[in-house]
């Protein structure tokens, strides 16, 4: 099913830069999103490697704060915040 297909793409996952962690997690998110709970479902996967899925969602989240936060701190942008 989508999540041993998800176990195994998770496992082998080996990026070379934040743009494929935020790629390859938007793809996960997206299929996570459809599950009705996704924590009560994962519990039921004792290989689930919730670990490694929480380090790529915690790269994937700092990445667009540092985006957001440099757009706010150019002044030559049209997001310009004062």
């Amino acid at each position: 099913g989508m999540l041993e297909g998800w176990i195994g793409k998770v496992n082998s996952f080996s990026p070379t830069d934040v743009a494929e962690v935020e790629r390859f997690m938007g793809e996960l998110e997206g299929d996570m999103s459809l599950l009705s709970d996704e924590n009560m479902v994962l519990k039921a996967f004792s290989e689930w490697p919730h670990r490694k899925v929480e380090l790529l969602r915690e790269c994937a989240a700092r990445s667009k704060d540092t985006k957001e936060m440099v757009t706010s701190l150019d002044v030559a942008s049209p997001h310009w915040r004062t």
